[in-house]
């Protein structure tokens, strides 16, 4: 009986270590929990954003966060070419390359970096939600190009674990 009691908390409270931006559940991994949590002011344009960043002060080529926002802006998961030209707009002097690795009815999953010389200087992985009252984006930025393959491991699972939860009416 004590089993049932113990479970049954588990799952109660389970959805109490989750976090919510806009329908899109998602879970912070353990070496983010004691990240600094920012948020942004709402606006039209860009809705609302949280920002979750590594305590103490940034240093170039050490900068990296997890980001998230919801808006409602509609959102096309099949124009990969968009997601390139707008980022050739930030970054009109360096390489860019993305490459699409996952998809499902509503949400596409991109990896992309930015090289200037062919060294790599930014590392982004992220997860675009189109949902009918907008868009939902996840999104993990390092500058921290010699780790990527730990980051890779941990931020591709929040991304991929990530779910639309339906909001009760």
């Amino acid at each position: 009986m004590r089993q049932i009691f113990f479970l049954l908390s588990c799952l109660l409270t389970a959805p109490l270590n989750a976090e919510m931006i806009g329908e899109v559940e998602y879970h912070l991994p353990e070496s983010a929990k004691e990240w600094e949590i920012k948020k942004m002011p709402a606006g039209q344009d860009v809705g609302t954003t949280i920002l979750y960043t590594p305590k103490g002060p940034a240093t170039p080529g050490n900068v990296e966060f997890f980001g998230v926002n919801s808006n409602s802006f509609p959102t096309d998961l099949k124009d990969r070419n968009l997601l390139e030209s707008e980022l050739k707009k930030q970054f009109p002097t360096q390489q860019i390359e993305v490459k699409q690795l996952g998809q499902d009815d509503h949400s596409v999953l991109y990896e992309w970096d930015i090289k200037d010389n062919g060294v790599e200087k930014l590392h982004v992985w992220t997860r675009v939600f189109s949902l009918k009252g907008g868009t939902v984006l996840l999104v993990f930025q390092t500058e921290k190009t010699q780790d990527l393959a730990n980051a890779e491991k941990i931020w591709t699972a929040v991304l991929k674990d990530a779910k639309v939860v339906e909001q009760p009416k």
